[in-house]
């Protein structure tokens, strides 16, 4: 278990955003002018993101490729063990990592997104790249399954409807979320460098170097009913 904790904890940092960027809105419309470093020279990308009449941002699109937040729901939570961690139908408490929590305190927080891909060839993604925060800046911390560290890819002129899911104190007052995917296409190649961390063929300064300045931040906010 201790292992798998530090593999995501690993995962996560590894893809937070290492880029300026510069924000405009102007019809409806937010543009976000991103300046990485790929290759080891200074490009400009541009993200285009759409707010509607309820001053959310569901949708952003960047090089043909657009991911659109369909939905976000909070349900509660249903134990499904005892206070002692023995398994009991609709029990009082649930498992969380290597917590036991009480099931009445809590609820469980689902994103459901789109990924459309309207570019010429297959593009990789993972939900380790999602950023969750509230009004104030409390961050929410998404679960991550090991099985999503591998390769998920959506074909060219295809679409996959996916979910990203947290369980979150039902004390927050939760009216708004503010998300960030951190765009990159996640490969094989992506893949197989992330293992050799692990192996010690490539450190940690040398994975970064190669993919961190090339993530392209994609911004959305939603209002929660």
């Amino acid at each position: 278990m201790k292992k798998k904790i530090i593999v995501l904890i690993l995962a996560l940092a590894l893809v937070s955003a290492g880029c300026s960027e510069k924000v405009a809105v102007k019809d409806n419309k937010i543009s976000q002018e991103i300046k990485t470093d790929a290759n080891n020279e200074n490009t400009t990308i541009n993200i285009e993101t759409e707010v509607d009449k309820k001053d959310e941002t569901r949708i952003a699109t960047i090089k043909g490729i657009t991911f659109k937040i369909d939905e976000v729901e909070i349900s509660d939570i249903i134990g499904d063990r005892d206070s002692e961690n023995y398994a009991k139908e609709d029990g009082e408490y649930f498992a969380l990592n290597s917590e036991i929590l009480k099931a009445s305190d809590y609820s469980k927080l689902v994103i459901k997104y789109t990924i459309e891909n309207n570019s010429d060839k297959a593009i990789g993604y993972t939900d380790s790249a999602w950023e969750a925060t509230l009004q104030d800046g409390y961050k929410i911390n998404l679960l991550v399954d090991l099985m999503d560290l591998d390769l998920k890819q959506v074909q060219a002129s295809s679409y996959k409807n996916e979910t990203v899911e947290a369980v979150v104190e039902k004390s927050l007052a939760i009216e708004e979320l503010k998300l960030k995917y951190n765009y990159l296409d996640y490969n094989q190649n992506y893949w197989d460098d992330f293992g050799k961390i692990f192996t010690g063929e490539m450190n940690e300064e040398q994975y970064n170097e190669k993919y961190k300045k090339n993530i392209e931040p994609m911004q959305f906010k939603v209002k929660i009913k």
